[in-house]
């Protein structure tokens, strides 16, 4: 049985994408996926045989979700479905690990066919060898300052004790913190921390004082 994934950021286009597979004659089981936040984990536990990407409504969200996937299921085909075959979006998505690129307007039956003809090698497609992206840690997009008050939250310095220490008002260190939050893809102070530490960015705090920072708070 085939393994399908669908990644798309609205629920009509997730419906019509596993739509096509559903009436297609082939066996298959079909997994879809909301594909606002990173989906790294849902596709590891997918293990699935090919993901369709739809271009979305968000610039460069589609080309970040076929990053993961090739990172997170390296032996499937990545496809990306897109509504019209603009060469920029197209390059960008090669260049993020798509095998391929898929018209939305051929139709859900004939996006499944062609997904299928792809995964049986019937389809001759140019990206087969280009390389899988190298995987870069989220906290590597942190500034020093985001990064200083990680660590901190990661000690389990309250946001005053923080604000006290760097200068700053509670009001700065909160809007730092809301940038490590996003950054790092979690939602509250202990799964912060518990990045932190499981990342070993929890340093001796007198080795960081010796440490001038390159930005200002």
């Amino acid at each position: 049985m085939t393994r399908v994934l669908v990644i798309a950021d609205r629920a009509s286009a997730l419906k019509l994408i596993a739509d096509g597979f559903a009436d297609d004659d082939q066996s298959c089981a079909v997994v879809c996926v909301d594909g606002v936040r990173p989906c790294d984990d849902p596709i590891r536990l997918a293990k699935p045989d090919v993901i369709l990407v739809d271009e979305m409504s968000a610039p460069g969200r589609a080309v970040a979700r076929i990053r993961e996937a090739r990172l997170n299921a390296p032996k499937a085909k990545v496809l990306l479905l897109a509504g019209r075959m603009h060469t920029a979006n197209v390059s960008e998505s090669i260049d993020a690990g798509a095998h391929g690129a898929i018209g939305k307007g051929l139709g859900q039956r004939a996006i499944a066919a062609i997904a299928h003809a792809m995964l049986a090698g019937k389809i001759y497609h140019v990206f087969e060898d280009r390389p899988a992206p190298v995987e870069l840690p989220r906290h590597s997009e942190l500034t020093p300052r985001e990064l200083e008050i990680l660590r901190f939250v990661a000690e389990g310095t309250s946001n005053a004790r923080i604000a006290q220490s760097l200068w700053v008002t509670e009001q700065t260190v909160k809007f730092h913190l809301s940038n490590v939050y996003r950054k790092l893809g979690v939602a509250n102070r202990t799964e912060a921390s518990h990045y932190a530490h499981v990342h070993g960015l929890v340093a001796d705090r007198r080795a960081l004082a010796a440490t001038p920072l390159a930005e200002a708070a």
